[in-house]
């Protein structure tokens, strides 16, 4: 990957088909065009997965210079938080990098009371979290959690007692299942005075719209075969729509690449 002067981040295939000369992803940024700096994830994190950026993203978090879609998330709770002050979210991804990120931007956020749900939690941690979560009268109680998707999708109780909940979907699984097992954490049977909300982040023009349709097609697949439906199976046709799914670009559309080395 690579990071603009302004610190914000583009994968290789943005920056290679800018010529290194990469528009910034944010909108808001003034600083539109400069080189860029090829980085790996030392360079962005001290340690993986427990919230432990270096200093430069953190001093680049912290002066509001964030992507789109943790912008776009921000906006979206504050919607919320206006609508009801006592609303509680559940921010779900499948990687840990994304909630490092997020609870570093929250931390500037006073409304926000931020808990981590993640794989190495520990256990007494995770029941301690869900507690504050679920209770709107502790005075330790949270109202936002960063879970991981993989984590949190089964054995979790998050229905909240007394608030209504909005739940994130910070980037979309191959596997649907493991969607549906993770919202399934916050519904729960006979809440007729509180409300669930789920609400997915699709960056637009991305690998995520593929993957989307990826989800489409696997779900398909499944309510066809084995689902209640009066057709035997699906056809051929369906599962050739699968793998094709998987060919996000077209090859032929890019300009083959040539290598040059210099001799010494």
């Amino acid at each position: 990957m690579f990071v603009t002067p302004c610190s914000h981040v583009l994968c290789i295939g943005c920056h290679d088909k800018k010529r290194n000369k990469a528009l910034c992803p944010a909108t808001r940024c003034k600083r539109e065009k400069g080189a860029t700096l090829a980085v790996t994830d030392s360079f962005l994190k001290v340690a993986v997965g427990q919230g432990h950026l270096q200093a430069h993203v953190q001093r680049a978090l912290r002066m509001g210079l964030w992507s789109e879609k943790p912008t776009a998330l921000w906006k979206s709770m504050q919607s919320y938080l206006r609508q009801d002050p006592g609303v509680k979210f559940v921010v779900t991804s499948i990687w840990t990098a994304p909630l490092d990120i997020l609870d570093e931007c929250f931390k500037s956020k006073p409304e926000l009371k931020v808990g981590r749900y993640q794989g190495n939690t520990r256990p007494h941690v995770r029941e301690a979290l869900r507690e504050r979560f679920v209770s709107s009268t502790r005075e330790d109680s949270i109202n936002v959690l960063l879970l991981s998707l993989l984590s949190g999708g089964v054995g979790l109780n998050l229905a909240a007692k007394e608030a209504n909940v909005v739940m994130y979907i910070y980037e979309p699984d191959y596997n649907p299942a493991n969607e549906w097992q993770v919202e399934a954490r916050v519904h729960r049977i006979g809440a007729e005075n509180h409300q669930v909300t789920i609400c997915r982040l699709i960056t637009a023009d991305s690998d995520e719209e593929g993957i989307q349709k990826i989800q489409r097609l696997k779900t398909a697949i499944v309510e066809g075969s084995w689902g209640e439906s009066d057709e035997e199976g699906v056809a051929l046709q369906h599962y050739q729509m699968l793998f094709d799914a998987y060919d996000l670009e077209d090859p032929a559309e890019e300009p083959p690449r040539t290598s040059k080395r210099r001799l010494e």
